[in-house]
């Protein structure tokens, strides 16, 4: 028994449907949506995003906008993004919720306790949570949206490692 749990550990596949789950789907969860994708790029990876309390159908912010675009991403990728609600249907879809903070992780483990659920830190091995970005000022939105670039490359590693103990 202890024996199947460590190879199941170890030699897991590997996670390839992460839903990143934000507060209002227009900061943090976006920007760490097109981060992963562009890490994942070349694995068979489905990365999307939404919000606790997303309205629907809203853009990102425009600071993420300049950011990503900064990165690299495209403007019609980016310009195609819209917020959605998190729902039910919608979290059981993916094997892996990705959160922002550790007050979401709470919540959602209370609805959600079958699923994997860890805040970007976490998952990435980093000591704490990026930080709010809706209310910070430029530099610290930028040091924020820098720190969530650093967190997605360990993501993509560990995610294709499936070491979701």
């Amino acid at each position: 028994m202890a024996e199947n749990i460590i190879r199941r550990l170890v030699y897991g596949k590997p996670v390839n449907r992460i839903l990143v789950v934000g507060g209002a789907n227009v900061d943090a969860s976006p920007i760490m949506q097109y981060l992963l994708r562009a890490e994942s790029a070349a694995r068979a990876m489905t990365v999307e995003s939404a919000g606790l309390s997303a309205s629907e159908g809203m853009q990102m912010s425009a600071r993420a906008h300049a950011f990503l675009s900064n990165r690299g991403i495209r403007q019609d990728e980016l310009s195609s993004f819209r917020s959605r609600k998190l729902s039910d249907a919608l979290a059981r879809d993916f094997e892996l919720l990705l959160v922002s903070s550790m007050a979401l992780k709470g919540f959602l483990l209370f609805l959600y306790p079958d699923m994997t659920i860890y805040t970007f830190s976490e998952y990435a091995l980093i000591g704490s949570d990026a930080g709010e970005m809706a209310g910070a000022d430029d530099g610290e939105y930028a040091r924020i949206a820098n720190e969530l670039a650093e967190m997605s490359v360990r993501i993509v590693a560990r995610a294709v490692k499936n070491t979701t103990f």
